[in-house]
């Protein structure tokens, strides 16, 4: 029987340059940063604002922005390595973060060229963060008399 083992490395094959120096950034910046403010937030349930501000101030609030729009535009599998990396640290910011990024990439899929260029910018800049708060389906009860 094949022993299966967890996979701590991520397949560089195919990543251009700039996706590989984006996950060490994150690498780097999970050990020094995240892990350090990871207790604190988890023990006062609260959002993870000085790991954010600190992927602000490394440019990393467009991972998933296309390039055209001064985002790095990591392709999926370059994303999964760097969401990988933040989680290490902090998976509260990883969790959080990524659904900032899944507001970017359906702005991507669904927006028009103007509002692409609108939100991405000040996605870009740190300016603006993506979330969305589904709510349930409205509950029907009918009232007894």
């Amino acid at each position: 029987m094949n022993e299966i083992r967890p996979q701590h490395q991520f397949s560089s094959v195919g990543m251009t340059e700039r996706e590989l120096e984006t996950i060490r950034v994150a690498e780097t910046l999970s050990s020094e940063v995240l892990a350090k403010n990871a207790q604190r937030y988890d023990d006062d349930a609260a959002f993870p604002q000085d790991n954010f501000d600190a992927m602000r101030e490394h440019g990393l609030t467009g991972v998933v922005v296309p390039e055209r729009f001064g985002g790095l535009g990591l392709r999926p599998h370059a994303y999964a390595a760097f969401l990988r990396a933040l989680s290490r640290g902090c998976a509260s910011t990883a969790a959080s973060f990524h659904m900032h990024n899944a507001v970017m990439t359906f702005l991507g899929i669904l927006g028009t060229e103007e509002q692409q260029g609108h939100y991405f910018g000040k996605a870009v800049e740190g300016q603006l963060f993506g979330s969305w708060a589904p709510s349930p389906p409205p509950v029907l009860r009918a009232r007894s008399h």
